[in-house]
């Protein structure tokens, strides 16, 4: 374990941020407040247990995703999906993205809490003709999910983003028969 911050250290950390913001301004959508936990603000320096680095992200990490399952599950039971995922939809078009197909799915995942990279969550299988594939090779997602609603829903979430991220250039997010694809 380091006991020193690095670039991925600052990556997952504002990963995790990113992820809280989306879900706190989806949450305002609840007809009934959702006891939120919340994570620390601030420089990520001040922060840290620099003793247990990674323990410390992970328990962030946790609660980012525990919070997001809650606020989509709490929504789609009151009907409210569709606000939700246009709330995400205007995230990822806030983004101001260009970029090819294989920069979309970089940006993504600079974005979104997939596991660590050694995880492989998201597996590239393809990238040509313009077109960047990838499979979910598992489900980091899922253990997150005992609201009443399957993780499905976080892909439907995500797949908003995506659909916002590119909406103002020439490129698609679509799942085919499992394979994630941007052309």
């Amino acid at each position: 374990m380091s006991r020193f911050l690095g670039k991925i250290h600052y990556i997952m950390f504002d990963k995790i941020n990113y992820v809280d913001e989306i879900t706190r301004k989806m949450s305002e959508l609840l007809d009934e407040n959702v006891d939120l936990k919340n994570i620390e603000r601030g420089a990520l320096e001040d922060l840290i247990d620099t003793d247990n680095i990674h323990g410390w992200l992970q328990v962030r990490v946790g609660i980012v995703e525990d919070n997001l399952a809650r606020v989509l599950s709490e929504l789609k039971k009151e009907g409210k999906l569709e606000d939700a995922l246009k709330i995400a939809y205007d995230f990822g078009a806030n983004e101001d993205f260009s970029g090819d197909a294989s920069d979309a799915f970089q940006f993504m995942s600079d974005k979104f809490l997939d596991g660590m990279p050694c995880d492989m969550a998201n597996l590239p299988v393809e990238s040509d003709n313009g077109e960047f594939r990838w499979i979910k090779r598992i489900d980091v997602h899922e253990q997150y999910y005992i609201y009443g609603e399957s993780s499905e829903i976080y892909d439907e979430f995500r797949g908003a983003w995506m659909n916002g991220l590119l909406s103002n250039c020439d490129l698609e997010y679509v799942v085919e028969d499992g394979v994630n694809i941007i052309r």
